[in-house]
C-alpha cells in the first residue's frame, strides 16, 4: 500500500476515513519512525488511536 500511495495509485482517502471511524479493534505497524504511509493516514491514527504496546519489532494501536 506505501508504494501505490506514494505514486498516487491509489487514494488514501477510504483507509484514512475508516481509521477516523475507528473501524479497526487494533492496528499494527512494523515501524511509527518513520511512519510507512502517508501524511493524511498518519493523522488519522493520532487522532482516532493510541500506541497500547511497542517492541522492538513492532508497534499496536487501540481506539482512544
Amino acid at each position: 500500500m506505501e508504494q501505490a500511495y506514494a505514486t498516487g495509485a491509489r487514494s488514501d482517502a477510504a483507509l484514512a476515513g475508516l481509521i477516523g471511524k475507528r473501524h479497526y479493534t487494533l492496528i499494527e505497524f512494523e515501524t511509527f519512525d518513520p511512519f510507512p504511509l502517508t501524511r493524511r493516514i498518519r493523522i488519522a491514527v493520532g487522532r482516532a488511536y493510541r500506541i497500547v504496546r511497542r517492541d522492538d519489532d513492532r508497534v499496536f494501536l487501540a481506539p482512544r
